[in-house]
C-alpha cells in the first residue's frame, strides 16, 4: 500500500487522477482516521509528494515508500516476487513508532534513516517475521509523530487494528529503477507491480 502527503505544490489532484482514468474510492485522509480497517493486510504504496534530494531524504520523510503488513511471514516473499521482482529471501526494514522501539528491539535506538541494525527481541520475532532477518536482526526506521505525522498516524492506525505498531517498509520502485519521484511515475509503477492500493495526493487508488 502506498501513501503520499497531500500538499504537493501546483498539482490539482482531482484533475490529475481523472486525467489518468484510474478508479479511486475514498479520500486518503480517512486512511489514518478510520483505523485502516480495510487496508491492514494490503500492500500499500506511499508516494510521492515531491522530489527528494537523495534516498536518505526519502527514507527520513517517506516520500515514496511501499508499506506492508510486517506480521505476515509470507509478506516478504510476496513483495520480493510481485513488487520488487527479486530473490525471495532479500530482507526488508521495519518502520515502527519511535516510542515502541524498546518494546521490539533489544537496543532502543533513534534510527530514522534505516542505516543501523538492531536485534529484534526474541519474543517479538514471531510477531513481525516479515521484517526479522534469519539472524534475528533488523534495519529499523523509527518514526516520530512530530517529524512525520502522517506516517506515524498510519502506523498508529495499524496498531489499533492489529496490536502491532510496526509495518514493513521498502522503497517504491521496481527492480533496476530509481525510486519514483513524480505522480506519473507512481501510477506507472503501481500498475506495473503487484501492489494492492496507492495513496497519491488525497486519493486512494485500488486495482
Amino acid at each position: 500500500m502506498g501513501l503520499a502527503p497531500y500538499g504537493q505544490p501546483g498539482i490539482d489532484w482531482t484533475s490529475f487522477i481523472d486525467a489518468k482514468a484510474v478508479p479511486y474510492r475514498v479520500h486518503a485522509r480517512q486512511l489514518a482516521t478510520n483505523g485502516a480497517a480495510p487496508y491492514a493486510r494490503m500492500s500499500l504504496v506511499l508516494g510521492p509528494p515531491r522530489k527528494a534530494e537523495s534516498e536518505i531524504e526519502d527514507r527520513h520523510k517517506n516520500i515514496a515508500y511501499a508499506v506492508q503488513d510486517a506480521c505476515e511471514a509470507a509478506m516478504s516473499a510476496k513483495v520480493n516476487n510481485a513488487v520488487k521482482f527479486r530473490e525471495w529471501w532479500r530482507p526488508f526494514a521495519p518502520s515502527l513508532k519511535k516510542e515502541a522501539a524498546g518494546e521490539y528491539l533489544e537496543t532502543a535506538m533513534d534510527s530514522p534513516f534505516m542505516i543501523l541494525t538492531a536485534q529484534v527481541r526474541p519474543e517479538k520475532r514471531g510477531v513481525i517475521p516479515a521484517v526479522t532477518h534469519v539472524d534475528g536482526s533488523a534495519r529499523p526506521q523509527t518514526v516520530e509523530k512530530d517529524i512525520n505525522p502522517l506516517y506515524w498516524r498510519l502506523i498508529d492506525a495499524f496498531e489499533k487494528r492489529t496490536g502491532v505498531p510496526v509495518v514493513l517498509n521498502t522503497s517504491f520502485n521496481l527492480r533496476g529503477e530509481a525510486i519514483v519521484h513524480t505522480p506519473t511515475d507512481a501510477i506507472r509503477t503501481f500498475f506495473s507491480s503487484g501492489m494492492d492500493a496507492l495513496v497519491i495526493g488525497s486519493f486512494l487508488v485500488e486495482k
